[in-house]
């Protein structure tokens, strides 16, 4: 798999849809944990204590929720971190490659060339990690 501009681009675009799906994920399990707690006060209030623990349990799960959604955004920016870090690395190998051909430098163009090919291996095990540990954008909006 080679990665070119349009693939930069399109990963790009990915990525960026998952940190929206995230984003909107959290947002929901926010204002569910809000809502069930504004309801568990009114349930307390009206003296209806089961329905004062339903609405807690309600609350306590979402927030439960809330806690992995900060987990998963920091990990998928971990991630990003890396798949960038990577891309700087292949940068520099591409440059040191071209340098050492220019000076006509046979063995440099290998070393550079080797690892090179090392550094889009890990760009591509990135990648996939990414894609294998973040589930497709919905294309549709299931918060409105």
């Amino acid at each position: 798999m080679m990665i070119n501009a349009n693939s930069i681009a399109q990963l790009r675009e990915q990525f960026g849809q998952y940190r929206q799906a995230d984003a909107a994920q959290t947002k929901l399990d926010f204002l569910t944990r809000n809502s069930a707690t504004a309801e568990m006060q009114k349930d307390l209030e009206a003296g209806d204590l089961d329905g004062a623990k339903a609405a807690k349990d309600a609350a306590v799960q979402a927030q439960q929720s809330l806690v992995t959604d900060r987990a998963n955004q920091s990990d998928l920016r971990q991630d990003l971190q890396e798949v960038h870090n990577h891309f700087r690395l292949r940068h520099d190998d591409l440059f040191h490659m071209k340098i050492a051909l220019q000076n006509g430098d046979l063995s440099g163009a290998k070393q550079a060339l080797d690892a090179l090919g090392k550094v889009q291996a890990d760009i591509r095990s990135d990648v996939q990690h990414i894609r294998d540990t973040n589930p497709a954008p919905s294309p549709i909006d299931v918060t409105a």
